[in-house]
C-alpha cells in the first residue's frame, strides 16, 4: 500500500473549512500515513487566494506545516500532474476533472465526501463504472 499522498488544493481549503481531519481519515479508512504531501505550487496558490477564498489561509497554515514537494508553477492542475507523474504518488482532490485527467494516465485518485469518507479510486472496469474502495477496503461501483 502506498505510505504518501499528494494532496490538492481544494482538498485543503475544505479540510480547514470542515474541520476533518483529513490525515487522520485517509490514514484510518486507507492506510495511507504520511498523508499530506502538498507540491510547492499547492503552496503559493494558496498563497495566492488568501485575501479572496474563505479558509485559505489556514490551509495554507496547515500545508505550510507538511512535507512538500518541489514543483514549477504556481498551481492549478498541470503542476499537480506534473509532480504526480514524476512521483507516482496517488491524488487527494475533489476536482472531477483533475480525478479524470489523473486516472487516464494510470494514476490513481482519493476522494473526499463532505461527510469525510475516503474513496481511492482502482481505475476503470470494462463497462466503464469507476471501482472505489472505501471505508475497511470494500468495494463500492461508482458511476
Amino acid at each position: 500500500m502506498d505510505t504518501s499522498a499528494i494532496v490538492d488544493t481544494n482538498v485543503l481549503i475544505y479540510a480547514a473549512l470542515s474541520g476533518i481531519d483529513v490525515r487522520r481519515g485517509v490514514s484510518e479508512q486507507l492506510g495511507i500515513h504520511r498523508v499530506f504531501v502538498p507540491p510547492l505550487c499547492v503552496l503559493r496558490e494558496l498563497e495566492a487566494l488568501r485575501k479572496s477564498v474563505r479558509h485559505a489561509s489556514l490551509a495554507l497554515e496547515m500545508a505550510s506545516r507538511m512535507d512538500t514537494l518541489e514543483s514549477e508553477g504556481s498551481g492549478g492542475d498541470d503542476c499537480i500532474v506534473s509532480v504526480a507523474s514524476r512521483t507516482g504518488m496517488p491524488v487527494i482532490t475533489d476536482d472531477a476533472g483533475l480525478r479524470a485527467r489523473l486516472r487516464t494516465m494510470g494514476i490513481r485518485t482519493i476522494s473526499m465526501s463532505r461527510n469525510g469518507v475516503f474513496r481511492y479510486s482502482r481505475g476503470r472496469s470494462l463497462d466503464g463504472a469507476e471501482e472505489l474502495s472505501g471505508p475497511q477496503g470494500h468495494k463500492e461501483r461508482g458511476r
